[in-house]
């Protein structure tokens, strides 16, 4: 049984007719966090019509005691709207002790509060919001601890509380206190539970991750070895095979077969230039550089298969960049990376643009190109290690990248619509750039 249930059968004892019979019951209890005395939960009827139609109801199907305390559904809260609508006003710090209900629960003794019962205090504004001429107030202890007021009246008959009525309300009121008491412990036990088991899955999350993580940094260790000690006679075939390549006559038999062994120690010589970045990925060494250099140096590398697939490159940067303290080749390498897969996407030809803007506090550097674009099922990957669409390569080129622009403080993220093409963007902030003036003409 949950607080609300509670509440709302602590509210069914006062106003049922088998119980103390008032026509109204307001809950008002404390929030130690917050240091306040709230309205929580009220039942009752809001006029003479609505408790007629109440009666009535109550009248044609009659419900033992039992019964009504069984039945907190929803049907209670829609017809009890304007008592809950009154008593959620309540809400009055417990250091204001001028306030007749703290002055209450201060005092921990039941009263009859009403505009013609002498009383040193100030009883208008809480008559006028509940809107009586009288009500009890008892308070709810436990252990010589206030939980709370109980509030109750008699609004539709107008009978007289009597003083009988305010003792069977206070026994009553005792009983209903330990039981919300016991409410309060268990909703804060189960609240706890939920947190330990949210802290045992935080905890098992981070052990999966730290072994993750070992069985990876092993798992990259040996990849480095690997890769250091194939990268040695690799570069002895490739120079062989190159050097028996020139000594060829163009129309020799062996010519091609020497050409595929070129071509592929070149690629493999990449991949593993890739796994050696992405295992261990260097430091940058910063200065003052020229990014339009850079992209342009890139460009220009990038001729041949550029021109063979009938690719045009444009660029537009201001006329006045300031030089930017980044690492040149560790830039040049993010480029590469970013405007090789532009050019596979683009296998019958497009268009390549190159663009900076000067922002207030970063630089933008856009790669654009009308290709195939990327689906967004795969947009999120496309910077994931070995994430690859292609047929070739690591997967790894964009990855690296992304690793770099952190590296520098930096943001990377792609925009891209099938069929029409992708830009990858880079921001770089301000304080990298020399003097912070990215753009001094901008």
């Amino acid at each position: 049984m949950n607080l609300d249930e509670i509440l709302f059968r602590i509210l069914v004892g006062v106003t049922a007719q088998e119980g103390l019979g008032f026509n109204r019951a307001f809950l008002l209890l404390v929030n130690d966090q917050e240091k306040m005395l709230e309205g929580k939960m009220a039942i009752g009827p809001s006029s003479l019509e609505e408790a007629l139609r109440i009666w009535t109801d109550l009248n044609t199907r009659p419900l033992t005691f039992r019964e009504l305390l069984a039945s907190f559904d929803e049907e209670w809260q829609q017809r009890d709207i304007y008592v809950n609508q009154i008593v959620r006003k309540i809400r009055i710090p417990l250091s204001d002790r001028s306030h007749l209900l703290i002055d209450l629960l201060t005092h921990m003794q039941p009263e009859i509060i009403g505009y013609e019962i002498p009383s040193h205090r100030h009883p208008e504004e809480i008559l006028r919001l509940l809107e009586v001429h009288s009500f009890a107030a008892v308070p709810l202890l436990f252990r010589k601890r206030s939980l709370g007021l109980l509030l109750a009246d008699n609004l539709i008959t107008q009978r007289d509380i009597t003083i009988d009525d305010v003792e069977m309300l206070e026994t009553f009121a005792n009983y209903a206190s330990a039981a919300l008491k016991h409410a309060r412990l268990y909703e804060e036990v189960r609240t706890r539970i939920k947190e330990s088991e949210r802290h045992i899955h935080e905890l098992e999350a981070m052990q999966n991750r730290l072994i993750r993580s070992k069985k990876l940094s092993e798992l990259g260790e040996l990849a480095s070895k690997m890769a250091h000690e194939i990268r040695t006679p690799l570069v002895s075939i490739g120079g062989f095979a190159n050097a028996m390549l020139k000594s060829q006559a163009p129309d020799a038999p062996n010519s091609e077969y020497l050409k595929i062994i070129v071509e592929e120690v070149r690629r493999l010589e990449a991949i593993i230039s890739d796994v050696l970045a992405y295992v261990s990925p260097g430091i940058p060494r910063t200065k003052p550089v020229d990014l339009k250099g850079i992209l342009d140096q890139v460009v220009f590398l990038m001729e041949v298969p550029l021109r063979e697939k009938k690719i045009r490159a444009y660029s537009n940067y201001p006329a006045d960049l300031s030089p930017s303290n980044v690492d040149p080749d560790q830039m040049k390498q993010v480029f590469m990376a970013i405007i090789s897969n532009a050019i596979e996407s683009m296998s019958e030809g497009g268009v390549l643009a190159l663009a900076i803007h000067c922002h207030n506090d970063f630089v933008r550097i856009s790669i654009s190109d009308t290709g195939t674009g990327i689906s967004e099922d795969k947009r999120d990957k496309v910077f994931d290690a070995f994430f690859t669409t292609k047929s070739t390569g690591s997967g790894l080129g964009l990855n690296i990248a992304s690793q770099i622009i952190t590296n520098h403080i930096g943001s990377i993220y792609v925009e891209s619509q099938v069929g029409l093409g992708s830009t990858f963007i880079i921001n770089l902030p301000v304080s990298l750039l020399e003097e912070a003036l990215p753009c001094r003409n901008s």
